[in-house]
């Protein structure tokens, strides 16, 4: 639904779930994308949801920053006993796999993710720069300068080689490997 749009949301049974895409992480039409997840969380009471399915299927990714305070939220209005059903599948990459990797971490054993397995892996290189211009054959050549490691999480011990955004941010969510659900 709404292929054109960054999110698509819609409540279920009878507001007791929350179906949320987020098919591009980053703004659209509508307005930037930390705008739209906070008024969409906005309408919700906190711990009033049984779950929440947060859909990152077909989310090729770009800037991570807008779902930062998302991820946080989402698990605040999911009940004690409730459920975070992240679905992914072999086309969430980077600030999807991000995102998932978050939005999993404050799930925590709440968290579920279903699916097919991310597109990397929890530990990436990304982040590049202007590609590299080979001079006799024209080829371009792209590099990443940015390594992310969303398993055991970054943060001050490899400051040296880790995407600098990533430190104050980081977390260590495991597996992003699908599960059964229980």
């Amino acid at each position: 639904r709404d292929p054109d749009t960054s999110v698509y949301v819609k409540k279920l049974d009878e507001d007791a779930g929350l179906y949320i895409h987020i098919s591009n992480v980053m703004g659209d039409e509508r307005g930037e994308l930390s705008t739209q997840l906070a008024a969409i969380l906005d309408a919700i009471k906190p711990a009033s949801l049984r779950y929440a399915i947060l859909d990152m299927r077909f989310d090729g990714g770009r800037d991570y920053t807008p779902t930062l305070g998302f991820t946080k939220d989402l698990t605040r209005r999911i009940a004690a006993d409730g459920k975070l059903f992240i679905l992914t599948d072999n086309t969430t990459f980077s600030a999807a796999i991000v995102t998932t990797a978050r939005a999993k971490y404050f799930g925590g054993p709440r968290a579920v993710i279903l699916g097919e397995r991310v597109g990397d892996r929890e530990r990436f290189w990304a982040e590049g720069g202007k590609a590299i211009v080979l001079p006799n054959s024209r080829i371009q050549i792209y590099f990443a300068t940015g390594y992310h490691d969303w398993n055991e999480g970054c943060g001050w011990k490899d400051l040296g080689r880790c995407f600098w955004v990533n430190i104050p941010f980081d977390v260590p969510a495991g597996s992003l490997s699908p599960k059964q659900s229980t």
